[in-house]
């Protein structure tokens, strides 16, 4: 990496591009949802994107920073180079 590991030893988690999230996108959901794994509300159409990419300000460089987009549009030909995705593994 880059830059330090954080605090569960990993490296360069941020900045990299916006990561789709599973979650829906309201803008208003953390104040009405469950403090344990929101997943927003089942009929929206937007999904979050969090991390920031390497287009973007410092400011959105945090994973409590949300994007929301619609993925039925997110075609890289039209610009949407900077959103990507993690794999991850349940233990």
């Amino acid at each position: 990496g880059m830059k330090k590991a954080n605090a569960f030893g990993l490296f360069d988690m941020s900045g990299n591009l916006w990561e789709w999230c599973n979650d829906f996108y309201q803008e208003d959901y953390y104040t009405v949802s469950p403090s344990a794994d929101p997943r927003g509300p089942e009929n929206a159409k937007k999904r979050v994107l969090r991390g920031g990419s390497w287009g973007t300000t410092t400011d959105t460089l945090r994973f409590s920073y949300r994007l929301a987009d619609d993925p039925a549009n997110a075609d890289i030909c039209q610009g949407y180079d900077t959103y990507g995705f993690r794999c991850v593994r349940r233990p």
